[in-house]
């Protein structure tokens, strides 16, 4: 097991990210982490302009665009932070769909009555004034209510009533009881408001620390930072959301565009074998659309590891990489180093990553929910082999 940093009470406090644009499948990783470590509180900050999959071992595919993915592991309770954004139906459909699957919401679930709440009226809005580089779910239309103080929060909306607790006091006495929290923050850095490429970016700072913040959880107490990387990372298409007409949604810095049919050849895949099986990878979760694709961007990942403080004498970062079966097919679901580090990923590592392999301590290699392996020690050794 990776060892998480504890805090002087014998717990720990952790909040995961997405290192990039989005889509790494930090959802898989929240619900791994809450079930593999037992986190006794899973806190979110989403909105529902992105979806969060978890996939069971069984194949069963459960998506959440409000609720925390940590719903995975029964013993967890779940609350959704001052900074997210509801749209209540969807919650309600949400809960339905968990309960449905066996999974308790309705007794566990609370919700900071701050909260905000997106409604129709703000689809309608960002419909007038947005082109594209958005999702047209209102996300950014209720945040510009709320920051005008204008919106109806969580706390006045009856069909909410059952949920709505503050926490804040609570969760930071129970850090001093030695509980596990685990904070999910939404979307990816590169998306963020201030540190992304405007205006190609979301409504709001996807950094892990506003997640934090919002979670009313004092920044202090934070023991790690879960980074989920893609070894491509993507961006949605230029195809308008409004008209469909081309557009531009934003490059990579200093990465390369590439198709996804290189994508697939390059890992050894035939064209149809690949889109069969990773179809729905290849599409984001909420519009469904075909994401565009891109090489590693070395020069942006050192400007985000800066963001996030790798390089700070108190450095508490693990480094979680995901879709290494896109380097080489023959990874696909494996479960040991043995089967995983074969030569050609071991090659992507030192070429991609080289001053990172020893903080590398988790790497996914399938989309369901136990095929993620550790490595407690990073793979720094694979410098060794």
């Amino acid at each position: 097991m990776i060892n998480l940093n504890k805090n002087r009470f014998g717990g720990c406090v952790v909040t995961t990210c997405d290192c990039m644009a989005g889509s790494s499948s930090k959802g898989s990783l929240n619900a791994w982490l809450a079930d593999k470590y037992g986190f006794d509180v899973a806190v979110s900050n989403f909105y529902t302009n992105a979806g969060h999959y978890v996939e069971l071992d069984d194949g069963t595919r459960l998506l959440t665009q409000t609720i925390p993915s940590s719903f995975v592991n029964p013993n967890t309770e779940l609350y959704i932070s001052a900074g997210a954004g509801i749209e209540i139906p969807l919650l309600m459909k949400e809960i339905d769909i968990l309960e449905g699957a066996g999974y308790d919401m309705r007794n566990r679930l609370t919700i900071h009555p701050h909260a905000n709440v997106i409604t129709d009226d703000d689809k309608q809005k960002e419909k007038e004034i947005l082109k594209t580089g958005s999702t047209f779910k209102g996300c950014g239309a209720a945040a510009a209510s709320k920051l005008m103080r204008q919106q109806k929060l969580a706390a006045d909306h009856d069909e909410l009533a059952p949920y709505i607790k503050d926490r804040t006091i609570e969760l930071n006495e129970l850090i001093e009881d030695g509980i596990k929290i685990i904070i999910e923050t939404a979307q990816g850095i590169d998306l963020d408001l201030n540190h992304a490429e405007y205006p190609y970016c979301t409504s709001r700072s996807c950094v892990p620390f506003q997640a934090v913040v919002d979670s009313g959880v004092a920044p202090q107490n934070v023991t790690n930072v879960v980074v989920n990387i893609r070894t491509h990372p993507i961006r949605i298409n230029n195809a308008s959301a409004v008209d469909e007409s081309h557009c531009y949604t934003g490059n990579y810095w200093d990465a390369k565009e590439i198709s996804w049919e290189e994508v697939a050849k390059d890992a050894g895949f035939e064209w149809d074998e690949f889109i069969n099986k990773y179809e729905k990878s290849l599409k984001t979760s909420v519009t469904k659309k075909m994401r565009r694709v891109f090489t590693f961007p070395e020069k942006r990942f050192y400007h985000n590891m800066n963001l996030l403080g790798y390089f700070s004498s108190n450095n508490n970062v693990i480094l979680s990489v995901n879709f290494v079966n896109f380097i080489d097919k023959n990874v696909d679901g494996a479960t040991g180093p043995a089967t995983l580090l074969t030569p050609k990923v071991m090659s992507w590592f030192r070429d991609n990553m080289g001053e990172y392999l020893d903080n590398i301590k988790l790497i996914r290699t399938g989309p369901k929910h136990s095929q993620i392996v550790e490595f407690p020690e990073g793979i720094g050794f694979i410098n060794e082999s």
